[in-house]
């Protein structure tokens, strides 16, 4: 069991969604499927003050087995805006294994190609 943070930018201005996977053991890509969804983070509209984090952003676990909810930590920025937004998440995995993680964005036209992760040994 290990705690796995991941970190994108977000060059996007209209995307609604992010997708969050992890692949199989060992595979060299990451397959994008709800069997290997870690999470789906669904904006939810805007947000002033201390609530920025928890109501921007609404977290669904995906399928995978996880010991914690995906938690967004960092990137909670406006969706309109012009410049590139950093975002970084945290989850408990149960798993052991050498994994590749991959992020989407989505929106009314579709999900975008992945950005995907090196691959990294959790033991």
């Amino acid at each position: 069991m290990a705690t796995v943070q991941i970190t994108w930018v977000d060059a996007s201005t209209n995307e609604t969604i992010f997708n969050v996977y992890r692949g199989d053991d060992g595979a060299s890509s990451v397959t994008l499927d709800a069997a290997h969804k870690v999470a789906t983070l669904t904006y939810s509209g805007s947000a002033t003050g201390a609530d920025w984090a928890n109501t921007k952003w609404v977290n669904t676990t995906g399928a995978l087995d996880t010991s914690s909810d995906f938690e967004l930590t960092a990137g909670f920025g406006n969706l309109d805006s012009a410049s590139a937004q950093t975002y970084t998440g945290t989850y408990t995995d149960n798993t052991s294994g050498t994994f590749k993680w991959a992020v989407t964005a989505e929106n009314s036209i579709g999900e975008s190609a992945a950005e995907t992760s090196a691959a990294l040994a959790i033991n």
